[in-house]
């Protein structure tokens, strides 16, 4: 580990430049997108999303779309990589004629809202989040699969349901039944870091390193759950 303070580098300082060089190699996937052929399987264009080639993900997110109109994973994605990319108004259009093929799918429901919020359309958003709040209310009992039960997690907070409430009740659950899915460990330390409890992040986020060894989102939430306390660990979890 090179020290923080060598070359009279502040933490702090050291924290910003390392930070930099990330958002560099983030720019140069953008800026210079792979020239490898697109991803043939879903999981493929997934993994492409997971480590940033998103150019990659939305030409195979396009043509998955188009070869396979009745999945709604594939618009999902291809949403997803839109907004990373800051194409806000595309992954609206997108999403929204997803949902009229897709009109009971709470997560196609909530990317739906994410996309309406990016692009500016904020009244439309707010009627998105009263449909996400019908459906959580009236078909709780029809969202039974892991992704699900997380998208309804996602709606409760949105909606403002006592986080400690959602734990229990949505993502403790799941965790215990399939400790190998991933999204429960985001959102789980993703509440604990919004209440600034940063030793429950720091455990969960640990917990799930070891798991998913290779996901940059969780090495990234658990450098955020170290960076109040320990520079050095969070900045190993950065690097």
């Amino acid at each position: 580990m090179i020290s923080t303070v060598r070359h009279g580098l502040t933490p702090s300082a050291a924290i910003r430049r390392r930070l930099a060089l990330v958002v560099f190699g983030c720019l140069a996937i953008l800026l210079f997108p792979s020239t490898s052929s697109d991803a043939a399987t879903l999981e493929e264009a997934q993994q492409s999303f997971l480590h940033g080639d998103y150019q990659a993900t939305i030409a195979a997110a396009e043509k998955g779309t188009r070869e396979n109109q009745g999945d709604p994973e594939w618009p999902l994605v291809w949403t997803d990589a839109l907004g990373q990319v800051g194409r806000y108004a595309e992954a609206r259009d997108v999403i929204t004629r997803a949902l009229k093929s897709f009109p009971l799918s709470l997560r196609v429901n909530l990317a739906a809202y994410t996309a309406l919020r990016n692009a500016g359309a904020t009244d439309a958003a707010k009627q998105q989040l009263l449909e996400l709040d019908r459906l959580g209310g009236t078909r709780a009992w029809a969202y039974r699969t892991p992704v699900d039960r997380v998208a309804l997690a996602r709606t409760a907070l949105l909606v403002g349901t006592d986080p400690k409430q959602v734990l229990e009740l949505f993502l403790d659950p799941v965790r215990k039944a399939q400790p190998e899915f991933r999204e429960t460990y985001l959102v789980s330390g993703g509440l604990a870091l919004d209440k600034s409890d940063f030793a429950l992040a720091s455990k969960t986020f640990s917990s799930a390193v070891k798991k998913f060894p290779e996901d940059p989102d969780i090495w990234f939430g658990l450098a955020r759950a170290y960076a109040q306390s320990d520079t050095e660990a969070s900045i190993d979890a950065i690097e």
